[in-house]
């Protein structure tokens, strides 16, 4: 089951650096790089699933977290994780010292599972600690990004 569960990030990963070649010119040019880097990379690794850096920054948690019994919430362990890396999102990690979160564009890719996703992770934002909750947001089209914020994306 968990090498499954690689192979399913590993894609979405590879999905992921599609998505923001299409938004990011910088990326899209230096695209085999960042490819490289996520073919380089064990799946244990524990700095962040995805770095970009030069003219822009971007860090990015790769999650393939399905909402437990198909239903509309993550399980205690999900939902613990995710908190984790949107916390390593704000404030960094020790093993990537070097990248500072504050200027770094910083997403949560979580896998699409369907609508249960979406409802898991609006869920997930509604119980958010406080300190966390207005420093989560669920990309949609033609809504700028914001460095502050850790951007939420689906990647089916």
């Amino acid at each position: 089951m968990k090498d499954i569960h690689n192979i399913i990030t590993y894609k979405t990963t590879i999905r992921f650096i599609e998505w923001i070649s299409e938004r990011f010119p910088y990326v899209r040019e230096n695209y085999k790089v960042y490819l490289d880097q996520v073919l380089r990379a064990r799946p244990n690794d524990n700095g962040y699933d995805l770095t970009v850096t030069g003219e822009l920054t971007i860090i990015a948690e790769i999650k393939c977290n399905k909402p437990i019994n198909d239903g509309y919430k993550f399980g205690s362990a999900q939902r613990n994780g995710l908190i984790k890396d949107i916390t390593g999102l704000l404030e960094g990690k020790s093993k990537a010292r070097s990248i500072d979160p504050a200027a770094a564009f910083k997403f949560l890719v979580i896998y699409d599972f369907g609508e249960h996703t979406l409802l898991a992770t609006r869920n997930l934002i509604k119980n958010l600690p406080v300190d966390l909750k207005d420093k989560v947001v669920i990309y949609e089209e033609n809504i700028p990004l914001m460095l502050e914020k850790v951007n939420i994306v689906f990647i089916k």
